[in-house]
């Protein structure tokens, strides 16, 4: 078994630390909880009801999204641009999603592989921990920017290979702002939405969804294939087939 480092044992023990915090938090709010993620406009005002928490709050229901996934990350990005801004609502997101990276690689790396398993089939793994220990960085910094059936899921995946916490959580910062950017941005122009407008949007929330779906082995051979041409196939000869991995220097 692999020897957890130091700081992912820091990380692991506040990550267990937020996470019971979030699952006391939301059994005490359950009741107002459950409905929320039907739209953005009930996040807001659930949210704003916090007052001057309201920041807290939001990161800390998009942390818990993260690492449950019960909705679709795009929707939280929304919901951060109506109600901070477009600025704020980048920022918060920003923060939100390194944070439940950490925690949720932490978690997946201290318990390993079976836990993994209740989130992802173990062909899927097992394809997928094939390309991550023979191209490592490119083809996860892909899938962070690509957008794919795996959502934060990828962070899940990621826990198997040996590139260090910080680089993840590089990639997660870099790799998520183009969606951050555009869904806060929708988020804020939502304020001057007409009924017309809320119906394209969501039409269009939809389509994007079952359109991922149905072409989403198309998406990961695409970055099957940019991956092998940005980074060729590495072996490390002195590991066993199984521990085999590359690693960015």
């Amino acid at each position: 078994m692999k020897k957890t480092r130091p700081g992912e044992v820091i990380i692991l023990a506040s990550g267990a630390m937020v996470l019971a915090a979030l699952v006391a938090f939301v059994v005490w709010q359950w009741p107002q909880i459950s409905h929320l993620f039907s739209n953005p406009t009930e996040i807001r005002s659930y949210i704003a009801s916090f007052g001057i928490w309201a920041p807290v709050i939001f990161v800390a229901l998009y942390v818990f999204q993260i690492i449950v996934a019960p909705i679709p990350g795009t929707l939280m990005n929304f919901a951060g641009g109506l109600m901070f801004g477009w600025g704020g609502g980048v920022g918060l997101s920003w923060i939100s999603c390194v944070i439940g990276a950490a925690i949720s690689i932490s978690i997946m790396r201290a318990f390993g592989r079976s836990l993994m398993r209740i989130f992802i089939s173990e062909e899927k793994l097992d394809r997928f921990d094939k390309y991550v220990r023979t191209r490592g960085w490119a083809y996860l910094f892909l899938l962070y920017i690509v957008p794919n059936p795996l959502g934060d899921t990828v962070n899940y995946m990621s826990a198997l290979s040996d590139i260090k916490l910080w680089k993840l959580l590089l990639m997660v910062a870099v790799g998520r702002i183009p969606s951050l950017i555009v869904g806060s941005w929708l988020g804020k122009q939502s304020i001057h939405f007409s009924t017309i407008h809320w119906i394209i949007l969501a039409a269009g929330f939809v389509g994007l969804l079952v359109g991922v779906y149905l072409i989403h082995k198309p998406l990961e051979n695409l970055a099957m294939k940019l991956s092998a041409k940005l980074l060729p196939p590495q072996i490390n000869p002195k590991r066993s087939p199984r521990d085999r991995a590359w690693m960015p220097k």
